[in-house]
């Protein structure tokens, strides 16, 4: 059976090409979040004129790419003091990293306290490959972070 169509090789390797670029941006996409507020408002979005911790971790789960959340405060100085009213949402998003010394990189603290919570884990990964670094996690009844997924990386957490 002969085809009766005939590709030529400058137009497979065109799409190929496409093909690749589509993987490369779905594979490579991430989302970096600025955690500005140390309140615990949930506001529905985690933008430049509030974010804070929980907006940003649910806004990290929702998005489907790698996320970053990083803490860019936008006044006040360290210590900063993060005390949610409930629980955090677990990080449910695989590659998801919650990073303080990006933009602390002086050692600035930011404790992220449970004191208001009582029977909760502070900080709780539900996902493979996301990293924890520079947090300091204190106050909580269960335990400081709570661990269900594999390949994770935590460095410089105080507990």
């Amino acid at each position: 059976m002969k085809y009766k169509y005939h590709i030529s090789p400058c137009r497979v390797r065109l799409l190929c090409s496409f093909l690749m670029m589509t993987w490369l941006s779905v594979a490579f996409s991430q989302t970096t979040y600025f955690v500005n507020r140390t309140d615990d408002v949930d506001d529905g979005s985690c933008n430049a004129d509030h974010c804070s911790l929980r907006e940003a971790i649910l806004a990290a789960n929702a998005d489907g790419v790698a996320s970053i959340i990083e803490f860019k405060f936008l006044s006040g100085s360290a210590p900063f003091f993060i005390t949610p009213g409930t629980d955090l949402p677990s990080l449910s998003e695989a590659n998801t990293t919650i990073d303080v010394v990006a933009n602390h990189p002086a050692g600035d603290v930011i404790l992220l306290g449970g004191n208001s919570v009582p029977n909760d884990y502070g900080l709780s990964i539900k996902a493979d490959d996301c990293a924890v670094y520079g947090l300091s996690i204190t106050g909580w009844n269960k335990a400081g972070i709570l661990i269900n997924g594999f390949a994770n990386d935590l460095k410089g957490i105080q507990i």
